[in-house]
């Protein structure tokens, strides 16, 4: 048995592997139509209204949400963001902006296929219903030492109101 899963384990690294860089090599791809698409706008109008024209969005499969959608099915998990980001890299796409997770994250919160299930890990969102992610504490505690403060007769620090 033991022998079994580490036969398993060696066999999703090398799946790991290269879904990498299939994904890689479906960005390229799109990003060669997109280009195709260009010059053949440009060879039907002249070049002259390309020239006014402000650029065309990128084509589906090169936007970061769609990626991260691929990265997600394709682990089949919940992944953190750091993790993301490491794979989004990995399939050779840039990083909007500064190139941080938190330029992932923007398009991620925006984007309702997101989900957020603990702490700075993400899935896929499921049909079934919305996961529930717990509130802070801070506000309970905060209601907890108000009504404490009501019961002694006590002043809360920052708070004005007189009673």
């Amino acid at each position: 048995m033991e022998e079994l899963k580490t036969q398993l384990k060696q066999h999703l690294a090398e799946l790991q592997v290269s879904s990498g860089t299939i994904l890689a090599e479906i960005s390229k791809t799109g990003q060669q139509i997109e280009l195709i698409e260009r010059l053949l706008r440009v060879s039907d109008s002249a070049g002259a209204a390309e020239e006014n024209s402000p650029a065309t969005p990128a084509s589906a499969g090169d936007a970061p949400g769609e990626v991260i959608r691929q990265l997600l099915l394709v682990a089949g998990r919940p992944l953190h963001i750091s993790e993301i980001l490491t794979r989004y890299v990995a399939t050779g796409n840039r990083v909007p902006g500064k190139g941080t997770e938190t330029n992932l994250l923007s398009y991620m919160v925006r984007d309702p296929s997101f989900v957020r299930v603990a702490k700075g890990t993400y899935s896929l969102a499921s049909g079934d219903k919305p996961l529930v992610i717990p509130g802070k504490r801070k506000k309970k505690r905060r209601k907890r030492r108000r009504k404490r403060a009501r019961q002694t007769g006590t002043q809360i620090a920052g708070n004005n109101k007189t009673e």
